[in-house]
């Protein structure tokens, strides 16, 4: 077997260590022993708390990673020799590095790999139903992927369908049942984040409905002395 020359054994190791990199995402390495390919989710609540998996190569059981997302420092756990989870801290609006770093010194980062955006409700459409509730109304808002459960009054919605259309920007629920009255809606996000319209939404009994269903929200209703529409 012919021995190879230092120069090809160089070339060699070269043309080996931008496959890596090109295999792990093309993300800068200090090091081949650690590598990064994505992460997902992408996106998340500038709240933080939102659990994230980074997808690389040659993460060992048992070792304790660093995760750095920008000047932010976090621990890693890992999940496999591939797979890496982390809770994402709170941070500003807009794209941010994410450096995976061993004890060693060894690190891969993927650049602008994970963006925050801002993640709220900002209005209930239609603003009003029957006590008795089973309405279908949409919820307005941001960062609804996320989305794990709705409440009126305090009271979980009724048969929580998910998005509609849009399902990152609107929410289709069906309202629960509650005495008359403006309510706070409330959403709740899967990292604990509540966004919270004062009252979002009102209560009032059949009689304050047209025939088409509509109400006027410029009459001021009470749980106790319901306004009825045209008084």
């Amino acid at each position: 077997m012919p021995k190879l020359s230092l120069a090809r054994i160089v070339a060699l190791g070269s043309l080996l260590l931008a496959a890596f990199h090109l295999a792990c995402g093309g993300q800068q390495m200090t090091s081949a022993s650690v590598g990064i390919s994505r992460i997902a989710p992408q996106r998340g609540s500038t709240f933080g708390g939102n659990l994230v998996s980074i997808f690389g190569c040659c993460f060992v059981s048992g070792t304790s990673y660093s995760v750095r997302i920008d000047d932010a420092a976090v621990a890693g756990t890992v999940v496999s020799g591939a797979e890496i989870h982390v809770t994402m801290p709170a941070h500003a609006v807009g794209s941010v590095d994410l450096t995976v770093a061993t004890p060693s010194g060894a690190s891969a980062t993927l650049s602008q790999g994970y963006t925050y955006d801002i993640f709220g409700a900002t209005s209930v459409v239609p603003g009003a139903g029957i006590p008795e509730g089973g309405d279908i109304v949409s919820i307005i808002g941001t960062g609804f992927d996320f989305a794990r459960s709705v409440t009126f009054g305090g009271v979980a919605a009724d048969g929580y369908l998910g998005g509609l259309g849009d399902s990152d920007t609107r929410l289709l629920v069906s309202t629960p049942a509650h005495v008359a009255g403006a309510v706070d809606v409330v959403v709740i996000y899967s990292n604990g984040q509540q966004s919270r319209i004062t009252n979002g939404y009102t209560y009032a009994p059949s009689e304050a409905f047209g025939f088409s269903r509509a109400w006027s929200a410029s009459h001021t209703l009470s749980p106790a002395v319901p306004v009825l529409k045209g008084q």
